[in-house]
């Protein structure tokens, strides 16, 4: 498996140079490194894992296809262990005192490169898809056990404090992030913190949340309503599930991203509340909660096969709430398969 992943990044590297590759979930990805200190070099012949001493156990049991090395200062230890005269770095992920310790190394032939782990991270295997399948289930099993016990007087601390223990409690090995838990009018705020406000009759109720599975992650986001809906209310959900589905069903491999993008606000727009969706449409999935593809207006990128993407336009009106719905989906030769599916209706969580 990474031994697969190692042999696509060397097909990204010029001949006789080697990749210092320092972002630590790139790290992961290549070699199955979960530590919080390394540097990984790979050239066409080798790939040396440099870490410290307390990982080295760790680093013994976690990795394939790569040698180790154990010393306190990683980095520079890792620049003195290259042999090739050419240097490929991660531009995005390295400090200019770094950078300065690789050009004393390898002087002008230095080439700065951007997003070249992260876009083979883009088209997801067999055993990564079911890993992120996993924690979206998990998700599922903890939205399903959490709606029952939501109550008027509730905090948002109270429900995302409950939410996030059915998380574990559900097979999680973490939270994919500090859940969202917006009632009323915090739920026209898109990535609002939990407050200690209490639910009250007619508030919408905004749960953006998700589960991480062996290092892989879920998205997903449901806006229910606290009593039978207001007209307002079940409008703005009716669009925002309008826009959601028919970018859904547009999914398939080799379609544009922007063009994703564009029939998701066009529908928005023509419900008469295209300012009020004010964020991206969706964003990649995987060993990080945002990563590569992401939806974006006029983007000409295509969608690959096995790509897993969010789709989550949302409705904000200030001072009075909002709506988002938000999906986990891998995009397959045949067109999508949802792997967070939970009820789309706005429901009455006092029935």
């Amino acid at each position: 498996m990474t031994d697969q992943r190692l042999r696509n990044l060397r097909e990204l590297i010029l001949a006789e140079e080697s990749m210092i590759i320092t972002n630590l979930t790139n790290i992961r990805y290549l070699c199955g490194f979960t530590g919080s200190n390394a540097t990984l070099v790979v050239s066409h012949d080798s790939a040396k894992l440099c870490t410290d001493s307390r990982y080295e156990i760790q680093a013994n049991q976690e990795t394939f296809g790569v040698d180790i090395a154990i010393d306190r200062d990683t980095f520079a230890f890792a620049c003195s262990s290259i042999t090739t005269d050419n240097v490929a770095i991660e531009a995005a992920h390295l400090s200019v005192a770094a950078l300065a310790v690789v050009k004393n190394r390898a002087t002008d032939r230095v080439r700065e490169t951007t997003g070249l782990v992260e876009q083979l991270r883009v088209v997801k295997d067999e055993t990564e898809l079911g890993y992120i399948e996993s924690a979206c289930a998990t998700s599922m099993t903890a939205l399903k056990a959490l709606l029952p016990t939501i109550r008027i007087g509730d905090t948002e601390r109270d429900v995302a404090i409950r939410l996030e223990r059915l998380l574990i409690d559900s097979g999680a090995e973490a939270v994919a992030f500090d859940s969202i838990v917006a009632f009323g009018s915090n739920s026209a705020i898109p990535h609002h913190q939990p407050t200690t406000r209490p639910l009250a009759l007619t508030d919408l109720v905004k749960i953006d949340f998700g589960a991480r599975v062996s290092g892989y992650h879920s998205d997903c986001t449901r806006t229910f309503s606290m009593g039978k809906p207001l007209g307002w209310q079940a409008d703005i959900h009716a669009l925002a599930l309008q826009a959601q589905s028919t970018a859904r069903e547009h999914l398939r491999v080799s379609v544009t991203l922007g063009e994703i993008d564009a029939i998701a606000r066009a529908v928005v727009a023509e419900g008469g509340h295209g300012s009020a969706f004010t964020h991206g449409l969706g964003h990649g999935v995987g060993l990080a909660i945002h990563e590569e593809p992401f939806f974006k207006p006029g983007s000409a990128d295509r969608i690959h096969n096995n790509t897993v993407i969010t789709v989550e336009p949302g409705i904000y009106l200030a001072g009075q709430g909002g709506v988002r719905i938000e999906d986990t989906v891998v995009v397959t030769e045949h067109g999508y398969r949802n792997l967070t599916q939970f009820d789309y209706e706005l429901l009455d969580l006092t029935t």
